[in-house]
């Protein structure tokens, strides 16, 4: 992740350099439990923004990915909350307005994935987040690897029956990817790769 790409994030919204900003991020990012909740995670994620071809507004989306994973411990349940504070602490720092700060908080607390869209933006930004889903075999393999590395500190036999029923929940929605952008290129390749994962987790 380059500095570089902050700045341009920054320079969208008359921010200024905020270098001291950057490097906590990335020093959170880089923490020792990361496997999978990491830079490389928020590149990927941005690279995806990037690449989407819709007619939404990309500057809110692109601050909320950088902020949206930056609180992370693996057995919390108010990461999400935290990481979306921290983008509304900086936000308020700024003196951006709040009507930016209530927007950038809502799309972090969308990629919980507890409840669907409601709008645009939020589609997008989940679809953004759980796009690996849809990822070739060999990065699927690595991503689920990276998984149980963040969840070592779990019993086997707990993480494999834990892992095994969030999966389901999942296959159980009529649409993993809520726009067609995404739902269209990866639907498919998704719901494959959930269900051999769950077979692969009955027979380990």
């Amino acid at each position: 992740m380059t500095l570089e790409r902050w700045l341009r994030t920054m320079d969208q919204f008359g921010l200024g350099r905020n270098e001291p900003t950057y490097d906590w991020l990335k020093e959170n990012y880089r923490g020792p439990t990361r496997a999978y909740h990491n830079f490389e995670h928020v590149e990927e994620c941005l690279d995806r923004l990037e690449r989407f071809d819709g007619t939404v507004d990309k500057a809110e989306l692109e601050l909320a990915i950088w902020f949206h994973d930056v609180i992370y411990q693996s057995l919390a349940t108010d990461n999400e909350l935290k990481s979306a504070q921290a983008a509304v602490d900086f936000l308020e720092s700024q003196e951006a307005s709040p009507l930016l700060a209530q927007r950038v908080f809502d799309l972090i607390m969308a990629t919980i994935h507890r409840n669907p869209p409601s709008n645009e933006r939020e589609a997008l930004i989940m679809d953004i987040d759980i796009a690996i889903l849809g990822s070739d075999e060999q990065r699927y393999k690595k991503y689920c690897h990276a998984i149980r590395e963040e969840y070592k500190v779990v019993p086997w036999e707990l993480y494999k029956s834990s892992r095994r029923e969030l999966l389901l929940k999942f296959l159980q929605r009529d649409r993993l990817f809520y726009t067609d952008y995404f739902f269209e290129r990866l639907e498919s390749k998704a719901r494959k790769n959930l269900a051999e994962e769950i077979e692969e987790l009955k027979e380990a």
